[in-house]
């Protein structure tokens, strides 16, 4: 059934949607119950004006309102790619000027926060982040089995449970401040405690701002909502479209051959409808999505991958010297 599901979704987005699919239902019950009852033999006012207005109207905003959401989608694609390869970068430059054995708790607490901030940030544009359901590791929640022992063990520890997850606690008890905010609270206060030379200090804060400018340009990306009063104009069209379909036909002689043309019709006005309101939000669920557009998750799983990689090989990455190759002239 899930695969079902996944197909309509990805491909035939209108059949999974309720409301798209609810009208597609009276649409076709609508233009059955005038051909069985013969309303069209009745004497009703020319409709072919208002028709002709309405469906111009809904060819101009609709097409509109996809192309915005798509590109509102690569904006915000671009702006996650960008904060994910300055949080890695933010990670190179911590392990590469902090190489004193007295900065190794910093950086591990440095390390713990760019673990969670790609999880973290997408969460919080998604709706629905929660601290305590946060692992170090990408999908650390769910239990493996050792392979040796053949004992179900936890694969990565909460982040609430690290020492600066606990102090992220106390404060956000305590502080009237967005969660994934306070993160980048932490993360310029642990810079700013670092051993380490002036100039590097403003190397790091520097990248780190640049982190937090592309969380800043996410954040105005999707706060944006559309006005309400557009979307109820929207909304009417579509319902008075799907009314006055069938009286575009000759219905006496098409008979219920309206019903599949006019299924046609509404189907491609409710797709490009619902191109516009479900791909402008990158952070959704696989499930949501269902493949039919590109989401954040990938990045956010290949960047934690990446920051571990990077933290795992921090000592011999630190000590490497790179070899001199000689420059020939001719």
């Amino acid at each position: 059934m899930d695969r079902v599901v996944n197909f309509l979704k990805k491909d035939f987005s209108p059949l999974a949607d309720p409301l798209s699919l609810g009208l597609l239902v009276a649409c076709s019950t609508w233009c059955i119950i005038i051909v069985q009852s013969k309303l069209y033999d009745e004497d009703i006012p020319d409709m072919s004006v208002p028709f002709g207005i309405i469906t111009a109207t809904l060819g101009f905003i609709l097409p509109l309102q996809m192309s915005a959401s798509i590109g509102k989608n690569k904006d915000c694609m671009d702006n996650y790619n960008a904060f994910c390869g300055d949080v890695m970068a933010l990670a190179w430059e911590t392990i590469t000027v902090a190489r004193k054995p007295e900065n190794d708790s910093r950086v591990k607490q440095l390390f713990d926060i760019y673990f969670i901030f790609p999880t973290a940030v997408k969460w919080k544009f998604r709706g629905g982040l929660e601290m305590k359901k946060i692992y170090l590791v990408k999908h650390g929640e769910k239990p493996q089995a050792d392979k040796k022992t053949d004992i179900t063990v936890q694969t990565s520890q909460r982040f609430i449970n690290t020492p600066i997850g606990q102090e992220h606690s106390e404060n956000m008890a305590n502080m009237k401040m967005d969660p994934a905010d306070l993160l980048f609270l932490h993360v310029f206060d642990l810079i700013s405690e670092l051993d380490i030379t002036d100039a590097k200090k403003n190397m790091l804060i520097r990248t780190a701002e640049r982190v937090y400018g592309a969380y800043g340009n996410m954040g105005n990306l999707s706060g944006y909502v559309p006005p309400r009063l557009f979307t109820s104009f929207l909304n009417s069209a579509l319902i008075l479209y799907v009314v006055l379909i069938p009286f575009s036909f000759d219905i006496a002689a098409l008979k219920l051959n309206i019903v599949w043309q006019s299924f046609l019709v509404v189907y491609f006005f409710l797709g490009i409808n619902i191109v516009g309101k479900k791909v402008a939000n990158a952070f959704v669920s696989s499930k949501v999505s269902g493949g039919a557009f590109q989401t954040v998750g990938a990045s956010e799983t290949d960047t934690n991958a990446s920051i571990h990689s990077i933290y795992n090989r921090r000592k011999s990455i630190a000590t490497t010297k790179l070899k001199t190759i000689p420059i020939l002239f001719h």
